[in-house]
């Protein structure tokens, strides 16, 4: 039982490392594109 908790756990922390990822890079390609115009 213990061990479906961590992999649940692992599951959600990649999820929003990858979110979170995704955001800064949304976030930098969008001063990136304020600085062309």
């Amino acid at each position: 039982m213990k061990r479906k908790i961590w992999t649940v756990a692992a599951i959600a922390a990649t999820v929003t490392a990858m979110s979170a990822g995704a955001v800064s890079a949304a976030g930098q390609y969008d001063s990136e594109v304020k600085q062309l115009f």
